[in-house]
């Protein structure tokens, strides 16, 4: 589809550079995930070897654990920096900052221009170098109907404006829906919570209940 006015450049730059946000996120949650097990690892190595020099253990097997412990980060390490996360990673911030600048530039723009047009073909070369194919066409993909959702949202609550204004019935969004079935479960744990009386077993003294009288001399006769 040729994108010819300024409306659908806007939306077309707007969600490629949401995909390429997508990536980002993938990759940082993967390179976190194996940071995190390098930092655990690296810890448990150390405080073992503090406890054994503490404890003076001089056992062979347990001379072999900080090994087995320090090999692992380093096939960790290694691995990690053979994906290359941090220089994938600074690619897609870069690409990401020309593609909002790019749309910052539309936004501002009142007409086409051969400036505009060569900004969004420089955008597109970048968004095609910087990911491959199969993986573009996935987020991609997940960028679009992230976008259908935010347009379809937005239609939904400027029409629900225009209701209110005009005094007409508001038809509720799926989001406020899924907002409102979560209060709704909400609601539902924290009653389950309060016991009533029967269930606590609790019984409240009436004030007409009277209390038996108590005679001191049979008492003391008694005794």
């Amino acid at each position: 589809m040729e994108k010819n006015t300024l409306d659908l450049i806007k939306t077309d730059v707007k969600y490629k550079r949401d995909s390429l946000h997508l990536s980002h996120q993938v990759l940082k949650q993967e390179s976190d995930f194996y940071q995190k097990i390098i930092i655990f690892v690296s810890l448990a190595s150390g405080i073992f070897e503090s406890v054994k020099m503490k404890l003076q253990l001089h056992e062979p097997a347990l001379d072999l654990l900080p090994i087995i412990l320090t090999s692992f980060v380093c096939g960790i390490s290694s691995y990690v920096k053979f994906k290359q996360y941090a220089e994938r990673q600074e690619v897609l911030i870069q690409s990401t900052t020309i593609l909002t600048n790019t749309l910052t530039q539309l936004r501002n723009a009142n007409e086409l221009s051969d400036e505009i047009i060569h900004s969004y073909n420089h955008s597109l070369e970048l968004l095609e170098t910087s990911l491959y194919p199969d993986i573009r066409k996935k987020f991609l993909k997940i960028s679009q109907r992230n976008m259908e959702n935010i347009i379809k949202n937005e239609n939904a609550y400027f029409k629900n404006v225009d209701n209110v204004r005009k005094g007409l019935p508001i038809k509720k969004s799926d989001s406020d829906s899924d907002t409102s079935s979560e209060a709704g479960l909400e609601r539902s744990s924290s009653s389950d919570d309060v016991l009533t009386e029967q269930e606590l077993d609790i019984s409240i003294p009436s004030d007409n209940i009277k209390l038996p009288i108590i005679n001191e001399e049979e008492i003391i006769n008694n005794l």
